[in-house]
């Protein structure tokens, strides 16, 4: 089972693994590394699409294509380190094979865990969110009602005229007038009350995925010991390619295998050659 996931998964070379000096060495940690990595990329990108379309069916065929381009990656990276990348003789082809690399895991690392931070550390996040949508609603009920005090003083202001005006004239003041203004002014406080109702609603509803990274990256401080942890398991397995003998003496086979490949091709074009 785990040569299968070795071959198939990971990308190792069958005809190496097959070698009698090879056969009985085991990777099982690496290959118990490189599932947890494609397990969390599964259930990493699964969160943050329930959180941003909340629609199961949708969120899991997303997650498993956006899973498999992320471990597409991480394979990428794993079959293309080896022992001897840190054996290049010149200096700038290695820090910039390392840097994309490294940056590449880096994006991997975030990808998996920031969605699932918002999982473990939902309680502590919660409370502080709670908080930011409490003062967004405060903020926009503020701001309507100087909106509405705008409207109201300014209604209050014609009226006054309007009542000068017809005693300067004498002409009779009714109580239309007054009743009207008194419906408007209602009218206004009644809709900024559903405004807010619905705004409140809304608020509430509203999951604040991303926020809640935010939240989690500045307000909870666990966070960062759970990210050194992700971070470990992600590049791990790598650690495992470049420094575990196993993997030393699996890229020696490879690597006589390739020289013997291109030796044998050489010659046969020498003969080519020659003939004609």
């Amino acid at each position: 089972m785990i040569r299968q996931f070795l071959i198939y998964v990971c990308g190792l070379d069958p005809v190496i693994l097959q070698q009698d000096h090879i056969a009985n060495l085991t990777f099982k940690r690496f290959a118990f590394g490189f599932m947890l990595v494609i397990v969390l990329s599964l259930l990493s990108t699964f969160i943050i699409f329930i959180n941003t379309i909340e629609n199961l069916l949708a969120s899991i065929i997303l997650a498993a294509f956006f899973s498999l381009i992320i471990v597409n990656l991480y394979r990428l990276i794993i079959v293309t380190t080896s022992p001897n990348s840190l054996k290049r003789e010149n200096f700038r082809d290695m820090i910039g094979h390392y840097i994309i690399k490294t940056i590449v895991l880096l994006m991997i690392f975030f990808i998996i865990s920031k969605p699932l931070e918002t999982l473990i550390f939902k309680n502590s996040i919660s409370a502080h969110l709670n908080d930011y949508k409490e003062e967004l609603v405060d903020n926009f009920e503020e701001q309507l009602k100087s909106i509405s005090i705008e409207n109201i003083e300014k209604l209050t202001y014609e009226n006054d005229l309007t009542i000068k005006f017809r005693e300067k004239n004498n002409i009779i003041i009714d109580s239309k007038g007054q009743k009207l203004m008194n419906e408007k002014i209602s009218f206004i406080l009644e809709n900024d009350q559903n405004q807010i109702f619905n705004f409140e609603n809304k608020i509430t509803n509203s999951n604040f995925f991303f926020k809640q990274i935010s939240i989690a990256n500045s307000k909870v401080p666990q966070s960062y010991l759970f990210s050194i942890l992700i971070l470990f398991i992600t590049v791990y397995p790598v650690y495992q390619i470049i420094y575990d003998e196993k993997f030393k003496i699996y890229f020696i086979s490879e690597e006589d295998i390739n020289n013997s490949l291109i030796q044998k091709n050489w010659d046969k074009y020498s003969v080519k050659q020659e003939e004609l």
